[in-house]
């Protein structure tokens, strides 16, 4: 998310509708601070 100044918002979270079973694992990048599924 960008702000009128054009500065961004961290990412704090994502939306996934799991399934029966399911598991997503994520990892947040320190560098670019930003979740991957790497």
């Amino acid at each position: 998310a960008v702000n009128e100044f054009g500065e961004q918002a961290p990412r704090i979270g994502f939306f996934h509708e799991f399934k029966e079973k399911e598991i997503v694992v994520k990892k947040w990048n320190k560098i670019s601070e930003d979740i991957t599924t790497e």
